[in-house]
This record gives structure tokens, C-alpha cells and sequence, in this order.
């Protein structure tokens, strides 16, 4: 996210509280395949080849719950994924799950939906799996109306128009500290500053939007660490203090400083999970993945562009 999805204006409608930005990735991809069969007695989850825990089994079943209600079907569904990155990190595994989980489900039971009805039921699997529906530079726009009607999702730009690549920097291997979803709700029960977070984040959006049909890299990268420094900041303010960085993510942060004072144009953002992705120019990537990769605690570095939106294979 170049612009963070970060708390709700209604749980129910899963409506996001503020617009946001993200640019659809090319290499990380998760691949679900969706089968409705007369002949199963209950719904079967299955993720990375294991039968899904408790809680994810129960988001999948009410999500096939709707799709069965909108498509008057009865029957019960398997349902398998597989992604090629670790999920639970935060590096959006729900968003590509869901986004596959909506493409799959409409396409098994032949189902005739507008793209707008696609991202609105994705949106109530996760609230940023509507812009994984699209590749390139996306923006859901959030709406105002109390049923959700005039959400909407939107191209900004195609994924060849994207300006920068972007360097996934993976420095932990363990599960984050809390779920997205969590983390949302905590922050606005008890930050002081989650009002004042969300004014400030739908500032940026607009911002964030004619920097990237410039090709204004510095001002897209300014924006997108604002927005995720006050994200975060608004986590670190919750009761209790919520710290989804582990102690090599602000490594990463410095080094990417100590870089922009020696010219190098490189931007750092960060989901919520402890990895950074950094925003560079293509032509410096070499530059930027030498000095990162040296970096004590780095464990991997991904090399990625602007990628394809959610595609029936």
C-alpha cells in the first residue's frame, strides 16, 4: 500500500474509513481454485495443503455464505490456495486470497457479476482485496453512503506506467503480532490519535494520486512514508502499544535515510507486518539491493514490479 487501508467506518459492510492506494505486485501471487459439489456435506478449506485453523475456516465459510446467498446457490464448496510468498507476515496474504476467492467463486458457479460487484463482495472478505481485482497503481475509493454503494475501485495507472520498482525486504520469519482486522479495531478504541490519522490519510490520497500520474517518484515515495509512519504511530498509541517492526525493520528505515543523504532516491514503506518495501527507480536497484542485502538481519530481498490484477487461469 502506497497509501494505507487502516481502520473501518463499518464492520458489518467491511466499508474502509478512508480511500487508499496500492500498487498490485507481479511476483507474489496466491492461486485458489474454488469447486461447488452437491455431493459435500459441509465446506472444505485448504491452505498451502493443510485443512485451514478456526479461525480462517470461519472467514472462508461466511464468505462462501454470501457468494451462495447472491448466487442462490446451495451447494457446498472445497476450496484450495496456495501462495508463493509466507503468509500472515503482512505482506497482504488476505487481500490476494480473497481477491483469488472472489475471481474463483464467480467463475465456478458462472456467475454474472459488474467488476464493481466483484470488488464490493471481495471487500467483504478483506477491505484490501478489492484493489488486488486490478494491476498496477489501484485506489478503493471508500464512498460515503451507509450501504456501501459508492465504493468503489479504480485503475490509477496500468502496471507498465508504474515508475518504480519495488524491493520487498523480509526480516523476520515470525507471524505478526496481531491480525490486520485486530489491529484496526484496537487502534480505534483506544489511540488518541486515530481520528486525527484518518483526516490525515484521506489528505494524502489525492496527493498520492497525481503524484503517480506525474511520475513524480519523490513525491509518491514522501507521500507513502507519511502515510505509513503515521499508521504505525497510530498503533504504537494504542492501549496496549501495538509494534508490528521488529528491531531489524528500523535498520532497514535508517539505512534507507543514510541513502536519500548521499542522493540515492529510494522510500521505504511498511504494511502491517514487520517486512519494508522499498520504492526505487528501476535504474538504481542494483545500487539499493547491494547496500540492503549487507544489512544485518535481512534475510531476503524480492525484486518486484508493478504486476497483473487477479486473472482466472
Amino acid at each position: 500500500a502506497i497509501v494505507k487501508y487502516w481502520g473501518k467506518r463499518d464492520e458489518v459492510l467491511n466499508l474502509p474509513a478512508t480511500s487508499s492506494i496500492s500498487i498490485t505486485l507481479s511476483r507474489l501471487k496466491t492461486e485458489v481454485s474454488v469447486s461447488f459439489d452437491e455431493r459435500l456435506r459441509e465446506d472444505e478449506v485448504f491452505v498451502e495443503g493443510e485443512r485451514a485453523n478456526e479461525k480462517t475456516y470461519g472467514r472462508v465459510v461466511a464468505f462462501l455464505e454470501l457468494i451462495r446467498a447472491k448466487t442462490k446457490v446451495k451447494m457446498f464448496a472445497r476450496v484450495e490456495s496456495f501462495s508463493n510468498f509466507p503468509v500472515g507476515l503482512g505482506l497482504a496474504s488476505s487481500a490476494s486470497f480473497f481477491a483469488g476467492l472472489t475471481l474463483a467463486s464467480a467463475s465456478a458457479l458462472s456467475a454474472e457479476f459488474t467488476f464493481q460487484e466483484l470488488a464490493r463482495i471481495a471487500r467483504l472478505g478483506s477491505g484490501s482485496a478489492p484493489r488486488s481485482l486490478l494491476g498496477g497503481a489501484v485506489e478503493a475509493v471508500a464512498g460515503t453512503s451507509k450501504d456501501g454503494s459508492d465504493f468503489e475501485v479504480l485503475q490509477i495507472l496500468p502496471e507498465e506506467r508504474v515508475p518504480f520498482a519495488l524491493l520487498v525486504v523480509m526480516v523476520e520469519s515470525k507471524g505478526k503480532a496481531m491480525s490486520s482486522r485486530d489491529g484496526m479495531n484496537l487502534c480505534k478504541n483506544t489511540s488518541p490519535y486515530f481520528h486525527r490519522w484518518l483526516e490525515y490519510n484521506q489528505e494524502l490520497v489525492d496527493i498520492a494520486r497525481r503524484a503517480l500520474l506525474d511520475g513524480d517518484i519523490k513525491t509518491v515515495g514522501e507521500v507513502a512514508e507519511a502515510s505509513c509512519f503515521a499508521m504505525h504511530g497510530c498503533c504504537m498509541s494504542a492501549k496496549p502499544p501495538l509494534f508490528y517492526w521488529a528491531p531489524n525493520t528500523l535498520s532497514v528505515i535508517e539505512q534507507v535515510f543514510e541513502m536519500r543523504k548521499e542522493g540515492v532516491l529510494v522510500y521505504v514503506t511498511i504494511d502491517a507486518g514487520p517486512h519494508p518495501v522499498l520504492l526505487v527507480p528501476s535504474d538504481l536497484v542494483p545500487i539499493v539491493q547491494d547496500r540492503v542485502s549487507k544489512q544485518k538481519g535481512v534475510l531476503d530481498i524480492i525484486e518486484e514490479r508493478a504486476g497483473q490484477g487477479a486473472k482466472v487461469l
